[in-house]
Parts: C-alpha cells; sequence; structure tokens
C-alpha cells in the first residue's frame, strides 16, 4: 500500500516532466507503438481501468509513443524502434 502511494506521488510528480518531453520528444513508428500497446495490454501489471502501469503509473497509451520510454520491467526498450 505505501509502495503503491510512493509509486503514484512519483508518477504525478514526473507527468509535468514527461509532458514537456512530450511535447520535445520523436515519436516512434505506428508499428512500434502498437506493438509496444500490445505488450503492456497483455502484461499483468496494468491498471485496466485507468490504463496505467503498476510498476511506474504510467498512462501506456503515452508512454508507447516515446523513443526515450522502456518498459519498467523490460517488456519493451527504447531500441524497439
Amino acid at each position: 500500500m505505501l509502495r503503491d502511494a510512493i509509486n503514484f506521488l512519483r508518477a504525478a510528480i514526473r507527468f509535468p516532466i514527461f509532458l514537456w518531453a512530450w511535447i520535445r520528444a520523436k515519436p516512434v513508428s505506428l508499428e512500434v507503438a502498437s506493438y509496444r500497446l500490445r505488450l503492456c495490454c497483455d502484461c499483468e501489471e496494468l491498471e485496466l481501468f485507468t490504463r496505467q502501469c503498476r510498476k511506474c503509473w504510467c498512462f501506456v497509451g503515452l508512454k508507447v509513443q516515446w523513443k526515450a520510454e522502456k518498459c519498467p520491467i523490460g517488456k519493451w526498450d527504447r531500441d524497439d524502434t
């Protein structure tokens, strides 16, 4: 419970940074984003209601689109571009 709260606070703090990075970041191709999203949707760590990862509390629909991002449990990496 405490660990979840800490992860949520980290995500809340990082969100403005991610938003800024998203504006400046280079997106991946549609094929790569779709591949990453399929892996996330099949993952047991996905919170279905909010579509957030339970490990890093990111919104997976956004995270899969950035070249600089990677899966916190190693299902996909930055090199999948």
